[in-house]
């Protein structure tokens, strides 16, 4: 469900009004959607959303077509998106020099546009009241909401902190859209037999929300293989292994936990729970640290460049950085068990 609103220009002299000057006009910021409704910070596409970056809801999706300016508010929204989404649009308005706008085939005039904030804040409040009883009564497990950010979901634990009221419904959106937390979505890729495999990406001491349970937002996906986690170095972790396994730092709703992976548990799942995604047999990995840097870029730029020397030359680069290290005493013992021959190489 949502509202669209069209505001039109009726002058000769046309205003041109792309995303960031339509945003500056109430400090707003903007972002595209992307395949797994995430926000892309500061980018336009084919959905861009406004919102207000001190109280972070559903926002607003925004675009122009033809010289008129459209926006689009889903419901059940917050109040204060809702009234943002309409000040938007007199704003605009005033700009083109017309005191009304289209909602919904209808035209609006100023005077009227308190009625049809009431009428969208009553329409969410409804919403929003009758989805927190259905989950406290058993009738739903949960329900998924696209917000700015990244999708929420509202099971039990959001529909008692919500308690059926728009205030509760605003402050769980935003709370879970200010921790600074890297929302995990997985990618799909097709093995030689055409199975496919979900694959998600974890980094070392980043707090990365992931599902308790993977599931497609595309629906069904055909010979779906299972999920897996890609942790630094190359390792493939099965899914249910990593999420019975990772230390879970909270939760952040009813179906995603926050994980924070140290240097210890990655190299616990790299030699203990890696395996070959083809045929799911284990094998063992290996977790180096952080890299900093890596040998295949420098030596591509060779053939890239046209360079006349042969490709192991672009390693000079990093022989030279060994070497200083080494002299420095730099280089870890974790580093010199790993590769006993370096010191002699270097």
């Amino acid at each position: 469900m949502a509202v669209n609103i069209e505001i039109r220009q009726n002058s000769e002299n046309k205003i041109q009004l792309d995303i960031p000057k339509i945003a500056a006009l109430k400090d707003l910021k903007y972002g595209a959607m992307n395949d797994n409704y995430c926000l892309i910070y500061g980018e336009t596409g084919k959905y861009t959303i406004m919102y207000n970056s001190s109280c972070i809801g559903r926002g607003m999706e925004v675009w122009t077509e033809n010289d008129s300016v459209f926006i689009r508010i889903p419901l059940p929204n917050t109040e204060s998106d809702i009234r943002l989404a309409y000040s938007l649009a007199q704003e605009i308005c005033r700009m083109f020099g017309t005191d009304s706008f289209i909602c919904d085939d209808e035209i609006v005039p100023f005077a009227h546009m308190e009625q049809h904030i009431q009428s969208n804040i009553n329409a969410s409040a409804g919403a929003i009241k009758a989805i927190c009883g259905q989950i406290k009564n058993g009738e739903r497990e949960a329900v998924i909401f696209f917000a700015v950010w990244n999708p929420i979901t509202i099971g039990l634990a959001e529909a008692e902190e919500i308690d059926g009221t728009m205030e509760g419904f605003e402050k769980l959106l935003d709370r879970l859209q200010q921790i600074d937390v890297f929302y995990a979505n997985p990618k799909y890729y097709k093995l030689n037999d055409d199975r496919v495999f979900g694959m998600f990406f974890v980094n070392e001491n980043v707090m990365t929300v992931v599902p308790h349970k993977p599931v497609s937002l595309f629906g069904k996906i055909d010979n779906l293989k299972g999920y897996y986690v890609r942790v630094p170095d190359g390792n493939d972790i099965p899914y249910e292994e990593f999420i019975a396994t990772a230390m879970k730092m909270g939760e952040y709703d009813s179906g995603h936990s926050i994980v924070c992976l140290t240097e210890k548990d990655l190299t616990y799942f790299a030699e203990n729970c890696s395996v070959a995604i083809n045929n799911d047999q284990k094998i063992k990995g290996v977790y180096w640290g952080r890299m900093i840097d890596k040998g295949r870029g420098h030596m591509r730029k060779v053939p890239n460049m046209n360079l006349a020397t042969e490709e192991i030359a672009g390693l000079n680069h990093i022989a030279v950085f060994y070497r200083w290290a080494a002299e420095h005493n730099l280089l870890s013992e974790k580093l010199m068990e790993k590769v006993p021959e370096l010191m002699q190489t270097v």
